[in-house]
């Protein structure tokens, strides 16, 4: 009887282990989108509206059960119309694409399967990317046009959960993220519109910040392909 409780013990073991260990060597195509669009029609001020997009994706492969990594890609955008005040005093129109970034990474991620469908993940990935800012600014009044282009380096960490929905797809949430070191190198334009006088700058800055941003929570879905 003690010969044949161990054996049936040995079995779930197996059994169970097998239930869990499915990953290894999975590929996989995970993917988040937005898209946002605004209209504002006050009473006593100009029509302004806005736009703007994100999208992020990301390809990788777990390399064990708990451990994956993978190439990550993203871009957003973001414009509209609106209105300033000019030198005169007069509304001017201002209609543009006010904001793009187009961002490229590599991530390591650590996973803790609960169950056969529900689990965390969590681990840092290297960022780098580009930014592009095309805003009006006001300096005392005078209006101009202040272009900046951002090149930045960033080591990040993020946190996460699944929840498996079939075979195939994951539906994942971003739990938390952290951007403990950021260096970045700015350059631009500043063009007063009063009179097409242009001025440059550039920076070279860096950030230091440990703490961690909870919650920060996003949906998205993950495929895995045929292996």
């Amino acid at each position: 009887m003690k010969k044949l409780l161990s054996i049936l013990i040995f079995l779930q073991f197996f059994v169970v282990l097998g239930a869990l260990a499915q990953y290894d060597g999975r590929r996989f195509i995970s993917g988040s989108a937005g898209v946002a669009f605004s209209n504002n029609n006050p009473d006593l001020a100009k029509v302004s509206q806005s736009y703007g997009y994100n999208v992020n994706v990301g390809i990788g492969k777990f390399k064990t059960e708990t451990r994956a990594s993978g190439w990550n890609l993203s871009s957003t955008l973001n414009g509209g119309t609106s209105y300033f005040t000019n030198a005169n005093g007069e509304p001017q129109m201002n209609d543009r694409i006010s904001g793009f970034s187009l961002g490229a990474g590599y991530f390591w991620q650590y996973y803790k399967h609960f169950n056969d469908k529900f689990g965390i993940f969590a681990g840092p990935a290297l960022n780098g990317g580009y930014t592009l800012s095309n805003q009006i600014t006001q300096d005392q009044g005078e209006p101009f046009d202040t272009k900046t282009n951002t090149i930045s380096v960033a080591f990040a960490v993020n946190a996460g959960l699944y929840y498996k929905l079939s075979e195939r797809w994951w539906l994942t949430a971003g739990l938390g993220f952290a951007t403990p070191l950021a260096v970045s190198y700015q350059f631009g334009e500043q063009i007063r519109k009063s009179d097409g006088r242009s001025f440059d700058s550039s920076a070279f800055q860096y950030e230091f910040s440990p703490s961690f941003t909870f919650p920060s929570v996003g949906l998205g879905l993950r495929y895995f392909l045929a292996n």
